[in-house]
């Protein structure tokens, strides 16, 4: 569902959903147990994958998203009356499952008078898309060939309030454990404060190293007890797994032309890291500040030549209808016959210069309207952001970068989107000094999605020419990003690499060693080095898959994109200190 953190709130006993008690959570040692490579498959639900998992005995299976920005592996109970039915299965411990276990504590809640009754612990968890509350429960899990008894670990959502569109039936935390903390947490609770261990799936089954893969059109893999890689970027988050962030550039070879975000010498005395990069399988786009955005599509625009193309056209056609002393507007330019004919329809947008209109997206199959707002959001102009910092007429630039994808419909026929957008390259680094390039072709950054696009439309009553606007429905494109500033005191600003890193890469992810003599720490494969491959029989298989060995003929323009339905899903960052 949503690669994002959570707090641990105490839930008010008088609620109805959670009569429970605030838990503190701490982390235990990291298990080492090298045992035997296995995996499970990675279900692809577009904006994020899901894997089989199976609980209780006998066993109950479940689709949980595969989650590595979050660490509590939590299953919809079968009592959680607000869950909606269309997200799918609900789990059931009582009475079902023999190695089921609920443990109760004493409530010294006052409005329960003397009876002093036994109630289940409970949590609250926050995510991008809302909260979860979760009652606090121990059973059996298992995924493959791996499983354990997750006591006090398996977390049974009773209520929810998520913004979020089925299926769903919980989440497999594989995120960084929560780091020890000391002391106790000032918490004002009738029932006082617990202090109990909330272990994740990782930490309960010994689980050390594991990878995360996806497919376009097969399902992706998930390893567990992989083999260890040859380099490795350690860790600088202690919360979420994250990378140092030394900035992108864009093309290939010695024409690399780098984007003025996250220069490693503007780093203060103070930060650790200029910026900070956290790869994660539960969001689903590629988030960041909006001005740094901004100069991202500004340069993308400049080192594509059709959208370089296009802007010194409307650059052109501004200046000379203010040289004629004419109103620059959306009339003014959808009426001059040299404005670039991929644009025509949409230059109506450009009437205040700086602000793109945004398209209505709404998804084919029916998509809420909340969706629809949160792809008109990616749609949008980047006008405005970081305006201080650049001329008015650069930002134009990101607009007509954002209105062209936008009309991709009108060029893209045939057109090799690898061939016609340049690729990016994220620059990273560890703990330990180590660098990489993890680098993104086109077909992994652009997305595609359905949506209603007004069109101007020239008509002539009595003598009187006027514009009107018609909505006219089908693909759009738009960059696979999304505005979410978040900057930290240590690592400075924090970008998310969501899904589109996973669909190029397997991330491998090395929880460290108990003694801490090997610290946590990520790698990056791509697949041209080693195919994603799938999982046969619990093991990884890295060729022969039907679909993604057969020859067959590529797709290309607006169908060899991903296409998105439903909202994407967001990560919402709490700590302000550091990843």
């Amino acid at each position: 569902m949503q690669g994002a953190v959570y707090r641990l709130l105490p839930l008010l006993a008088s609620s109805h959903l959670c009569q429970g008690r605030f838990l503190k959570r701490h982390s235990e040692e990291l298990a080492v147990h090298d045992q035997e490579e296995t995996c499970s498959p990675l279900r692809n639900h577009e904006t994020y994958s899901s894997v089989p998992v199976a609980i209780g005995t006998p066993s109950q299976t479940f689709e949980l998203v595969a989650d590595t920005g979050s660490n509590n592996c939590i299953v919809m109970d079968c009592q959680c009356a607000q869950c909606p039915h269309d997200w799918g299965k609900c789990f059931t411990g009582s009475g079902k499952s023999k190695t089921f276990e609920l443990p109760k504590y004493k409530s010294h809640d006052p409005l329960l008078g003397s009876k002093a009754e036994m109630l289940p612990a409970s949590m609250l968890l926050t995510f991008g898309s809302g909260q979860i509350a979760a009652r606090v429960a121990s059973d059996e899990v298992r995924i493959g060939h791996t499983h354990a008894f997750m006591k006090n670990g398996l977390l049974l959502m009773v209520d929810q309030a998520l913004r979020l569109r089925g299926p769903f039936e919980g989440i497999l935390g594989l995120g960084r454990p929560e780091v020890k903390m000391s002391g106790k947490a000032k918490v004002n609770h009738t029932a006082g404060e617990l202090d109990i261990r909330v272990p994740g799936f990782a930490e309960e089954a010994g689980i050390r190293r594991f990878s995360m893969c996806f497919n376009r059109e097969a399902d992706g893999v998930l390893g567990l007890h992989t083999a260890e890689p040859s380099k490795r970027l350690e860790s600088v988050g202690q919360i979420h797994w994250g990378v140092d962030f030394h900035g992108i550039s864009i093309g290939e070879g010695n024409a690399k032309h780098r984007v003025k975000i996250c220069d490693p010498k503007e780093k203060r005395p103070d930060q650790e890291t200029i910026c900070g990069l956290i790869p994660d399988s539960g969001t689903t786009m590629i988030t960041g500040p909006e001005n740094q955005l901004a100069e991202l599509y500004m340069d993308i625009c400049s080192n594509w030549e059709r959208c370089q193309k296009a802007f010194e056209e409307v650059s052109k056609e501004m200046k000379d209808l203010q040289d004629q002393g004419m109103q620059v507007g959306g009339l003014s330019l959808t009426q001059h016959a040299t404005v670039p004919e991929e644009l025509a329809d949409a230059f109506k947008k450009l009437q205040d210069i700086l602000q793109a209109g945004k398209a209505d997206a709404a998804a084919s199959n029916g998509t809420s309207s909340g969706d629809a707002a949160d792809i008109a959001d990616i749609l949008g102009g980047a006008a405005g952001a970081g305006a201080e910092a650049r001329p008015q007429k650069d930002y134009m630039k990101a607009n007509v970068f954002l209105l062209l994808l936008e009309h991709c419909a009108d060029w893209a026929e045939g057109v090799d989107m690898d061939q016609e957008l340049p690729k990016l390259n994220f620059h990273v680094a560890g703990l330990n000094g180590a660098q990489t390039e993890l680098s993104l072709r086109p077909k992994n950054y652009i997305m595609t999605a359905t949506a209603d696009i007004n069109v101007p439309e020239m008509k002539t009553l009595g003598g009187l020419t006027f514009q009107i606007e018609r909505k006219k429905r089908g693909k759009v494109c738009m960059p696979a990003f999304q505005p979410a500033p978040f900057t930290t005191k240590l690592n400075g600003e924090v970008w998310i690499m969501g899904t589109p890193l996973f669909y190029e890469y397997t991330a491998h992810y090395d929880r460290g060693s108990a003694d801490g003599k090997v610290k946590p720490s990520m790698a990056f494969t791509h697949v041209h080095e080693e195919p994603c491959g799938r999982c046969q029989d619990n093991r990884i298989v890295r060729g022969g898959h039907p679909a993604l060995t057969q020859k067959k003929s590529e797709k290309t323009g607006v169908e060899s994109l991903r296409q998105l339905t439903r909202a994407p899903i967001v990560r919402n960052l709490t700590s302000t200190h550091s990843l």
